[in-house]
């Protein structure tokens, strides 16, 4: 099994997804057993939505003009 810090280099690097499938087969491993990687690896996947999201609306075109800053719902998952 690997390490907590190998497993959070890898999935931060964006290595695990090129790694080879006993690698990932190890990391998938470590998730299961380790709740402090399972909950980092559950909020990197969050940060990334949340990353992914915002780019999206920066490339959409303004919506009638409307500026930023007008107290309208900011576009982001989770930000009721």
């Amino acid at each position: 099994m690997i390490s907590c810090q190998r497993f959070v280099f890898l999935l931060t690097s964006g290595e695990l997804q090129e790694s080879g499938w006993l690698t990932r087969l190890q990391a998938g491993q470590h998730r299961l057993v380790c709740r402090h990687c399972r909950a980092f690896a559950a909020n990197d996947q969050r940060l990334d939505d949340i990353v992914r999201a915002q780019r999206e609306r920066w490339q959409q075109p303004d919506r009638d003009g409307v500026s930023e800053g007008t107290g309208e719902d900011s576009g982001l998952p989770g930000s009721d």
